[in-house]
């Protein structure tokens, strides 16, 4: 083997490789010292934890309910108290400040929509000018902007219609 196997090691300790794989392993470690060194301190470790596993007192499944009650019973007397979980009044703390946010969104944007004087102006400058682009709008909706230039240009030289000069129903 070119590189060591240390990810095989604590599988090769316990006896959980492939036929194959094992062979590798001790085929490594028959000529590699530093892998001998370190199966040996895992092999340590494992006695060590070993050991210490098996002094561990059983558990109690009596004890383990009773603890498991009594923690239960603290986190119903805390939700309890607030009369709502506390995720609940998370998630409405996090709704308002949404809602908070949307309405000043709201509000910022309908106050960025009142024009500016210098706007009233211009457009006043414009429809005096007598563009009449209004005059023929259901001409310029049909249009493509940058397709129908010349059309656009000369739009005062197309023939009228009879609904340009309809009036209004009262």
């Amino acid at each position: 083997m070119a590189k060591h196997p240390l990810t095989a090691l604590v599988p090769y300790l316990q006896g959980e490789l492939a036929t194959a794989e094992r062979a590798r392993v001790a085929q490594h470690l028959e000529g590699c010292a530093e892998c001998c060194q370190l199966r040996d301190s895992l092999a340590g470790i494992s006695a060590d934890l070993a050991r210490w596993i098996e002094q561990l007192p059983a558990p109690n499944p009596l004890l383990y309910h009773a603890e498991l009650a009594r923690k239960l019973a603290l986190r119903q007397a805390a939700e309890s108290r607030f009369g709502w979980p506390r995720f609940a009044w998370v998630s409405l703390a996090a709704l308002s400040a949404s809602a908070i946010v949307l309405i000043l969104m709201f509000t910022i944007q309908r106050q960025s929509r009142v024009p500016s004087v210098e706007q009233l102006a211009t457009e006043y400058e414009i429809s005096e000018a007598g563009i009449g682009l209004l005059r023929d709008y259901p001409v310029v909706s049909h249009l493509e902007l940058l397709e129908n230039y010349d059309v656009i240009e000369h739009l005062d030289e197309l023939p009228e219609t009879d609904n340009q000069h309809h009036a209004a129903p009262a």
